[in-house]
């Protein structure tokens, strides 16, 4: 009796500290790298996010992450762009840190075709998002994006 006393408490205990994970990365200095997929099996390119700083506890938190996009090469497409998340009692907000604008003027043609997608995501306790799927209005993926590295 005294085994199983012992066993339930330390299994309600990790349960309590599990619970306790909120479901987006919180240490400072963990990397996080993406690859990122078109509608085909082929790897489009990676995004590398590194969390920066945080501020907060108990589920308010102010989160800085610094987030590097690359082609399919590993080959930075962008500089490194701050973003900062902020969560407080439920609600998320971001921020963007400050973004280069590049003009570019292109021809085409609007024929009036309204489109709807879909965002499928997967999140991992103390991880955030592991993967993602966007799905146009068939049900056919369009693109995704999953968890390839963790670094803490």
């Amino acid at each position: 009796m005294k085994r199983f006393c012992l066993f339930s408490f330390l299994l309600f205990a990790t349960l309590v500290l599990q619970a306790q994970r909120p479901y987006f990365c919180v240490t400072e200095g963990t990397v996080m790298e993406y690859a990122n997929y078109g509608n085909e099996e082929k790897t489009s390119g990676y995004t590398r996010i590194t969390v920066k700083n945080v501020e907060g506890s108990d589920g308010n938190y102010a989160i800085t992450y610094q987030t590097t996009i690359f082609d399919s090469d590993r080959q930075p497409l962008l500089d490194p762009a701050d973003m900062t998340v902020s969560i407080d009692n439920g609600n998320v907000s971001a921020s963007l840190g400050t973004v280069g604008i590049v003009e570019m003027t292109t021809e085409a043609r609007v024929f009036g075709r309204r489109s709807t997608s879909t965002t499928r995501n997967w999140y991992a306790r103390g991880v955030g998002s592991i993967k993602s799927e966007t799905l146009d209005e068939n049900g056919n993926i369009t693109g995704s994006q999953i968890l390839v590295k963790l670094e803490d």
